[in-house]
């Protein structure tokens, strides 16, 4: 599902929405609705994946006025298959459909989080939700 869009400076883009999530740990996170189902996301933007920009953003009540706390950042590029971590996230190509569909994959523990306060802490089996937005950079 999701939906393209162009940003306000003329990029191509690709938006998710927010989809559910309670197991953090060695998950893909796709673009369908159902909850704790690993998936891709499709997002039709026709560029290679290290030319994408993709952020990943949750929380736990995405319709939280805008002072609500919501965490996320840059998701890692690898090319390597073989790459594991065991807290984060990271994002390839999917092998069939490169230029079209990317995985984006959590760690083995789930996600680390830099928190308001500055510390660290981690989301493994929280009941909260994330939103994909791919940036075309070319």
């Amino acid at each position: 599902m999701g939906r393209k869009f162009t940003t306000y400076w003329g990029a191509e883009a690709f938006d998710t929405g927010w989809r559910p999530c309670s197991d953090w740990r060695d998950t893909e996170l796709g673009s369908e609705a159902a909850k704790n189902i690993d998936g891709n996301i499709i997002h039709n933007l026709n560029v290679e994946p290290s030319h994408l920009w993709v952020n990943c953003v949750f929380t736990d009540d995405p319709d939280a006025p805008v002072g609500g706390e919501f965490f996320g950042g840059n998701v890692t590029y690898v090319d390597n298959t073989a790459y594991v971590q065991t807290w984060g996230w990271m994002y390839k190509g999917v092998a069939a459909n490169p230029l079209n569909e990317i995985t984006v994959q959590t760690g083995a523990d789930g996600v680390s989080v830099l928190s308001g306060a500055g510390g660290f802490f981690s989301v493994d089996d929280e009941e909260w939700m994330y939103r994909v937005v791919l940036v075309r950079m070319i």
